[in-house]
């Protein structure tokens, strides 16, 4: 399909879930389309007041969910607190002063090669993943690969400067 606005993508979705067809959105920006597959259920219905209804029901669902955002977000913008995108000052070149009431540990001023969390308590004995590793015979203690050859040690964060992802 062609690309569309946001509104008409969401209704092509609909549309789609009431033929039980597999949709999908792809693209980004103003390009973004809507992709529909065919699934084993899908089917055409012979009666059009099963559609008929399935949009009403539908679009009052989506009307409701838009009427309790649209409420949240007034309420948002008339707390004091961060700004919104609304409430912030564009292209003045100065920054704000909440940017230069900001502590030197924040943010991009932690220095290369600091390890971040070192002082972090390990997972506890409650937390579903030590459960789930102990209910297979891990203790803690253990490494995590086959025959013992695994690390031992806690994986360690590090702030690396201009790197992407994990690496020196």
């Amino acid at each position: 399909m062609a690309p569309l606005a946001k509104y008409t993508r969401r209704q092509v979705h609909l549309l789609a879930t009431a033929y039980n067809l597999k949709s999908k959105s792809l693209g980004s920006g103003n390009s973004r389309y809507p992709v529909l597959s065919k699934t084993d259920r899908t089917f055409i219905p012979q009666d059009r007041r099963y559609i008929e209804r399935f949009i009403s029901e539908a679009q009052s669902t989506l009307d409701e969910q838009g009427s309790i955002l649209r409420k949240h977000r007034v309420s948002n913008n008339m707390s004091p607190g961060y700004p919104t995108k609304s409430k912030q000052k564009r292209g003045s070149g100065k920054k704000s002063s909440s940017s230069q009431n900001q502590s030197p540990n924040m943010g991009s001023a932690t220095p290369h090669g600091y390890v971040v969390a070192s002082d972090a308590l390990p997972i506890s004995d409650q937390n579903i993943g030590h459960q789930m590793l102990a209910a297979m015979g891990w203790r803690q203690g253990d490494s995590l690969g086959t025959e013992g050859t695994g690390i031992t040690n806690p994986i360690q964060a590090i702030v690396r400067k201009k790197r992407m992802g994990l690496g020196m």
